[in-house]
C-alpha cells in the first residue's frame, strides 16, 4: 500500500454541497498525512442531469475502485445523501473499505426512493423549480452553528440537487439492511446490556463508527 501505509480518505459530498465545503476537513486530514479524495455527486448540479442516481453511485464507486487499483485501503466519509448512494456503491468492496463514517446521514430501506420512504411529495427542506431542488433558508438548516461570515460564504457555494433522485428507488445490498439493527445492539452494549454477539452481518461493529 502507498501513502505510508495509511488508507486513503474518500469523502462523498452531501446533497447541494461541493468539495469547497469540505476544505477544512480535507486540510486537517492532509496535514495528518492522509491522501484525501472528495467526490462531488453528479446530482448536485446547476442543470438537470439524466440518470443522476446511477451517476451518483458510479462516482463514489469509481473513486474507491481507483484507490483499490493503486493498492490503497480506503476509509469512507459519507455525508448526508452520500450515505444512501454510497451504501449501494460499496457493494463487494468491503474487504478494502476498512471503515465507513456516516456523517449526518442514513441508510434507507432497499427498493424505496427518499420521498416514498419519508412519506412526502417533496423533500421538506427544498423548493422545486424546473426539475431542480433548491434549499430554502439554508443557514438554519445547514450552518446554524457556524460564524455568520463562514455561513454566508458556505451558502454562496451551494448548488441545486436534481429532483429525480429523490423519487428513484435504489437497491441497497442486503448487508446494509441489517446495519440499523446491529447499531441498536451496539448502543445497548455501550449502555452495559448483555446482548451477545452480532450474528448474520458481514460488516464488523467498528465499521459503523
Amino acid at each position: 500500500m502507498s501513502n505510508n501505509n495509511k488508507p486513503t480518505i474518500v469523502v462523498g459530498c452531501g446533497a447541494h454541497h461541493i468539495p469547497y465545503h469540505y476544505r477544512f476537513l480535507e486540510d486537517a486530514l492532509r496535514n495528518a498525512g492522509y491522501v484525501v479524495r472528495v467526490v462531488q455527486l453528479p446530482s448536485t448540479s446547476a442543470e438537470v442531469v439524466d440518470d443522476a442516481m446511477s451517476k451518483d453511485v458510479q462516482a463514489i464507486r469509481e473513486a474507491v475502485e481507483r484507490e483499490i487499483k493503486d493498492g490503497n485501503d480506503v476509509v469512507m466519509v459519507l455525508h448526508s445523501w452520500s450515505g444512501f448512494v454510497g451504501s449501494a456503491a460499496l457493494e463487494g468492496l468491503e474487504e478494502k473499505v476498512k471503515h465507513i463514517v456516516f456523517l449526518a446521514s442514513w441508510i434507507q430501506p432497499s427498493g424505496k426512493g427518499s420521498c416514498e420512504w419519508l412519506g412526502v411529495e417533496e423533500l421538506p427542506i427544498d423548493n422545486v423549480e424546473n426539475g431542480l431542488n433548491y434549499v430554502s433558508d439554508p443557514i438554519p438548516k445547514f450552518y446554524r452553528d457556524l460564524p455568520p461570515d463562514l455561513a454566508q460564504d458556505s451558502v454562496k457555494h451551494l448548488l441545486p440537487m436534481v429532483n429525480s433522485v429523490t423519487k428513484m428507488p435504489l437497491r441497497i445490498p442486503p448487508v446494509w439492511e441489517k446495519v440499523s439493527w446491529t447499531l441498536a445492539r451496539i448502543v445497548r452494549k455501550a449502555a452495559g446490556e448483555e446482548v451477545g454477539g452480532i450474528e448474520g452481518v458481514r460488516v464488523d461493529e467498528k465499521k459503523l463508527f
